[in-house]
């Protein structure tokens, strides 16, 4: 167990682009005891790394109970297995591909050798029972071409012909569904491309319309509040205006009642004057009857 913690660990991972192939090694994280890759290490092998390919399958950096990627940044060790590298020069698609035609390239190249590497067996085939002649078939014939050959007049000869014609068809149909596939894959991405563009497209044409609303929406309300202000200042002039006018009222107010205390002291004075003017034309109408009445002897 000890022998085991204290061996160094390592990982594997290739550019698809260039089949270039780092092995980067693993540090033991303290909390699980598990190896893991460390994401500085891997910049640090490939400069422009953007994410982790495992065959077709995107590899997720760790994350801890809360669904939050664990700082720094990292990723769990799959032993045996080489992991892809995404550059960001390349889509996610595109290193896809390339990963698929590798991994494609190289069972190919293992059948090849498997095959190349069977032994050629022999059966016998006598025509009658006079006939003890061999017939040397190979049991595994390499891929030829179908016009690289023609056919005989020994039937077993053409039998086994025709099954290398027809393993050639279906591998050769069978590659062109693969790039069929591959091509359909191609032009989806494609798409997919064009619609984030025009989504982008639509977000900035948005964006803009957005902060050309809200500077008209600031203008208006700018234009509004200057309206506003300006309305204010005349309402407080003719609030003024008419506390000025109130105040001009008031002073008219006091001055007619002044007034008129002083016409009704006029009209008393006026009054006692007439009163004392009638009790003297009393006194003289009197004095005029007596002495009429009465002469003097």
């Amino acid at each position: 167990m000890n022998n085991d913690s204290s061996k160094q660990l390592s990982q594997a991972f290739r550019n698809p682009s260039t089949l270039k192939v780092a092995n980067i090694p693993t540090v033991i994280d303290l909390k699980t005891g598990r190896p893991i890759i460390l994401w500085r290490y891997i910049q640090a092998a490939f400069e422009k790394a953007k994410a982790i390919l495992n065959g077709d399958s995107l590899v997720s950096f760790m994350i801890d109970e809360n669904n939050n990627e664990v700082i720094p940044l990292r990723i769990a060790y799959h032993p045996g297995i080489v992991l892809d590298v995404i550059m960001e020069t390349i889509s996610i698609g595109e290193a896809v591909r390339l990963s698929q035609i590798h991994s494609a390239g190289k069972e190919e190249s293992k059948d090849h050798d498997d095959r190349s590497n069977q032994t050629v067996s022999t059966s016998t085939i006598a025509d009658n029972k006079n006939d003890q002649s061999l017939i040397i078939y190979p049991k595994t014939i390499p891929e030829v071409s179908p016009s690289s050959f023609m056919l005989t007049h020994n039937p077993l000869h053409n039998d086994s012909l025709l099954t290398i014609m027809s393993g050639q068809a279906i591998m050769k149909q069978s590659m062109d569904q693969n790039f069929e596939l591959l091509k359909d894959e191609v032009t989806k991405n494609k798409e997919l491309q064009h619609q984030i563009v025009h989504l982008q497209e639509l977000q900035q044409q948005t964006g803009q319309q957005l902060l050309k609303k809200q500077e008209e929406i600031l203008q208006a309300h700018q234009h509004n509040s200057q309206e506003l202000l300006k309305k204010q200042n005349e309402l407080q002039q003719l609030q003024e205006k008419q506390q000025h006018t109130s105040q001009e009222l008031l002073r008219k107010q006091e001055e007619l009642l002044t007034k008129q205390k002083e016409m009704k002291q006029m009209q008393q004075r006026a009054l006692d004057r007439l009163v004392n003017l009638q009790t003297s034309v009393q006194a003289v109408l009197t004095q005029t009857y007596e002495l009429h009445e009465y002469p003097i002897p």
